[in-house]
């Protein structure tokens, strides 16, 4: 799947409209309709922006190959060295699965206190 099905789709799931996430993140809609309909990448400040919007809130629910997908895209068309793009690949990985594991840890607590208050109740 490429970012643009998935960020439409996306967009849809939470009901926001691609005018009114185009103005939230900055940009004009012919831009995000070129994102979710032609195959254009966002520039790496626009994917900052949507994703900050969004705070994706479940990075989760983004599939492994589309972040993939993504990483390899900008690093291509980057001017960091190939050191460096090692490191950031490092990076988002641990980042990516730090923000997994922070995530399960808060679902762990929510359930605790359903269930605490199921049981006071």
């Amino acid at each position: 799947m490429q970012l643009g099905v998935f960020l439409k789709r996306f967009r849809r799931k939470v009901f926001i409209s691609g005018e009114k996430l185009a103005k939230k993140i900055g940009v004009k809609r012919h831009s995000l309709e070129k994102w979710e309909n032609s195959g254009v990448m966002p520039n790496y400040q626009s994917a900052i922006k949507i994703e900050e919007y969004f705070r994706i809130k479940s990075l989760k629910d983004i599939p492994e190959n589309v972040l993939q997908d993504c990483i390899a895209r900008e690093l291509n068309h980057s001017s960091f060295n190939n050191g460096e793009k090692k490191l950031f690949r490092l990076n988002l990985k641990v980042d990516k699965n730090l923000f997994n594991y922070l995530l399960s840890i808060e679902e762990r607590i929510n359930n605790i206190e359903k269930l605490l208050e199921n049981h006071k109740g």
